[in-house]
């Protein structure tokens, strides 16, 4: 995509990329600001009900199964026909908002638990964010490598890391899902076993 936002090739891809990466971030922050501005809207406990609610439905289907909840679709095709920064643009606004398009892992369903039971505006766009710049910024490093290097070695390794990079968010999920349960028995008051 970053190739497609230059314009055949007649410039650099520094540009589309940090675009691509920077409309991520953005994109993720504004999400993640409006889950957590909804959050704000409740009191305390029924935030924390909520989230509990929430982090033992992700666990509970997590176990079931490996493959998250996600709109199962790449970014549409003929977005990559045209030529130009609303390439990058586009696809920055999609995959950065993290739902539109496929989700490769549980992990990201914590995020907007912690988001919303947080009830901070601004912890909502910091977490939306750091994922949108994750997200695109990783695969715009790759492309970029790959480009600089005239090789795709470096993208065919990490595909078959892809098992791999699966069997470590795992445990994050869990943790984070752990995290999440932890700060919405605090919401709720509880606090602790006597």
């Amino acid at each position: 995509m970053a190739t497609r936002a230059r314009g055949n090739g007649r410039s650099s891809l520094g540009v589309p990329m940090i675009v691509l990466t920077a409309t991520a971030a953005a994109a993720g922050a504004a999400v993640f600001a409006v889950i957590a501005a909804a959050g704000a809207a409740f009191p305390s406990v029924s935030r924390g009900l909520f989230a509990a609610a929430a982090s033992l439905a992700l666990i509970a289907a997590a176990a079931r199964g490996p493959r998250p909840w996600q709109r199962d679709a790449e970014t549409p095709t003929e977005w990559l026909e045209r030529e130009g920064l609303t390439v990058a643009v586009r696809n920055g606004l999609a995959l950065g908002a993290g739902f539109l398009t496929r989700v490769g892992f549980w992990i990201w369903w914590v995020l907007p638990v912690l988001a919303f039971e947080s009830g901070s505006v601004q912890a909502g766009a910091i977490v939306g964010a750091a994922y949108g710049a994750a997200r695109l910024g990783a695969s715009s490093f790759v492309a970029a490598r790959a480009e600089a290097t005239r090789s795709d070695r470096l993208p065919r390794k990490l595909l078959l890391w892809r098992p791999r990079a699966t069997a470590a968010a795992d445990p994050l999920f869990f943790i984070a899902s752990g995290v999440a349960l932890a700060l919405a028995a605090r919401l709720v008051g509880f606090d602790g076993w006597r």
